[in-house]
């Protein structure tokens, strides 16, 4: 917020680009409260997304049925294949590294655009 030429309190509006960067900072900031709120709760391996592959082999899982196209609600998607250590386990950002990629998911969310569908597993109930 800044102020106008009478002092009023005036809410100035963001372009893309610096909402995408507000939103990545936001979500960095985020994560690291997640991190340390899971680690002075005992629990520091729920602070990473869980990995695709440890729960995979937890549950002897072998084999892939295709299930086709659906859509999912994000909070039901619990891993990642290949990338938990740069998520939390609300899929928040936890890498710098993360930068680019996130802003252009983001910048695709605030302008309404259609991503391409991603390849999701079903391992037991979740």
């Amino acid at each position: 917020m800044h102020t106008n030429y009478r002092g009023e309190m005036m809410i100035r509006h963001m372009n893309i680009g610096e909402q995408v960067d507000v939103d990545f900072t936001r979500a960095l900031r985020w994560a690291f409260v997640h991190r340390v709120g899971t680690r002075l709760r005992g629990d520091p391996r729920s602070a990473l997304a869980p990995s695709f592959e440890e729960a995979a082999s937890a549950l002897g899982a072998r084999n892939k049925i295709r299930l086709g196209k659906r859509v999912v609600a994000v909070e039901k998607i619990v891993g990642s294949v290949g990338r938990s250590k740069d998520f939390d386990g609300a899929f928040l950002p936890v890498r710098c590294s993360m930068e680019e990629r996130w802003k252009r998911v983001d910048r695709a969310f605030h302008l309404s655009v259609d991503l391409p569908p991603v390849v999701l597993y079903k391992l037991g109930g979740r």
